[in-house]
C-alpha cells in the first residue's frame, strides 16, 4: 500500500500532472462563470500548455530542487530524457490545436514559452557588467510572471466572450490568489533558494514576516471580491467564492507554519487551490446565483 501511494504520487507531483490539471481547470471556471459551454480541446491544450513548460521549467531549477525536493530531483534524473520527449510533444500539440483558433489562442500559447525562457535562462545583461541574469533573479518579478501566467488561462474564452470588466475583473482575482500561492511555494523553497540565491519574499525578509504578508494579501483578495461585488460588476457569486478562499488560505497558511518540510502535503493543499475553485463554481453555477 505504502508503494502504491509513493507511485502515485510520484505520477502526480513530480511529473506535473497534477499542477497541469490545476491549470487546464481555469478554462472550466471561466465557462461556468460567464455560463458558456466548456470547450474540452481548449482545456486540453492548457493542460498540455501547462506540462510542457513546468516540466522545462525543471531543467532550470534543478539545483533548487536538490535541497528542497531530492524526491522530484532523484525522479527528474532517473527519467530525464522521457520526461523531456513528453514536455516537446506536449509543447507541440498544443501550438498546433491553438492554430485551429485565433490569433489571440495562439499568443496565449507562445506567451507562457516566452516568459519561461525570460524566466529562467540568463540572457538579461548586468548593469554592472558582470553575469548575465534572468528574471527570476529579479526581486519579485518570479512571483509577477508565475501569477500572470495562471491568470491568464481565463483569457482563453476571451473569443467566445470578448474583453467586458467582468472578464477582466475575475483575470485580477486569479492574479492576486495565484500570488498567494506561489509566495506560499517561496517559503516551503526558502532554504533551497538561498543557497542558489534565488531572491524571494522569505529569503530577502524572512519567514515570519513573509507569513504577515501572505495574510495581508489573503485579506486584500477578500477585499477585491467584496469591490467586486459592491460596485455590482459580479453578483453574490464572488462574494461566496471571495470568502471561501480566503479561509481556505488561512488554512493553508497555518498549514505552512507547521509543515514546511512536508513537501507532498504542502504541495496537495496548495496545488488543489484551482479543484477548490471549481468545487465551489460548480455549487454557484447549480445554485444559480
Amino acid at each position: 500500500m505504502v508503494k502504491i501511494n509513493k507511485i502515485i504520487k510520484m505520477f502526480l507531483f513530480e511529473t506535473s500532472l497534477y499542477v497541469s490539471l490545476q491549470s487546464a481547470l481555469y478554462v472550466i471556471i471561466a465557462s461556468l462563470f460567464f455560463l458558456i459551454p466548456i470547450d474540452l480541446v481548449l482545456v486540453l491544450l492548457v493542460f498540455l500548455n501547462t506540462f510542457s513548460i513546468y516540466t522545462i521549467n525543471k531543467y532550470t531549477d534543478i539545483n533548487e530542487d536538490k535541497i528542497n525536493n531530492p524526491e522530484r530531483y532523484n525522479f527528474f534524473i532517473k527519467n530525464k530524457r522521457i520526461i523531456t520527449i513528453l514536455a516537446l510533444l506536449s509543447f507541440l500539440i498544443s501550438f498546433l490545436i491553438s492554430l485551429f483558433y485565433d490569433l489571440f489562442i495562439i499568443f496565449l500559447t507562445l506567451l507562457p514559452l516566452l516568459l519561461g525562457i525570460l524566466y529562467s535562462i540568463k540572457i538579461i545583461p548586468s548593469s554592472k557588467g558582470g553575469i548575465r541574469k534572468s528574471l527570476k533573479d529579479i526581486f519579485l518579478v518570479k512571483n509577477f510572471i508565475i501569477s500572470l501566467t495562471w491568470a491568464t488561462r481565463i483569457l482563453y474564452i476571451t473569443p467566445v466572450i470578448g474583453f467586458n470588466l467582468q472578464l477582466i475583473g475575475l483575470f485580477f482575482f486569479v492574479f492576486i490568489l495565484e500570488s498567494i500561492a506561489n509566495i506560499a511555494f517561496d517559503v516551503r523553497d526558502v532554504e533551497g533558494d538561498k543557497l542558489a540565491d534565488v531572491k524571494t519574499l522569505p529569503t530577502r525578509l524572512g519567514v515570519p514576516k513573509t507569513i504577515k504578508i501572505l495574510i495581508l494579501l489573503d485579506l486584500f483578495l477578500l477585499i477585491f471580491g467584496l469591490f467586486l461585488f459592491v460596485y455590482s460588476i459580479f453578483s453574490f457569486k464572488i462574494m461566496i467564492l471571495s470568502f471561501s478562499m480566503f479561509f481556505y488560505f488561512l488554512f493553508c497558511i497555518n498549514l505552512i507554519t507547521k509543515n514546511t518540510n512536508k513537501t507532498v502535503t504542502y504541495d496537495f493543499f496548495i496545488d488543489s487551490i484551482t479543484l477548490i475553485i471549481l468545487f465551489l463554481t460548480l455549487i454557484i453555477y447549480m445554485l444559480n446565483l
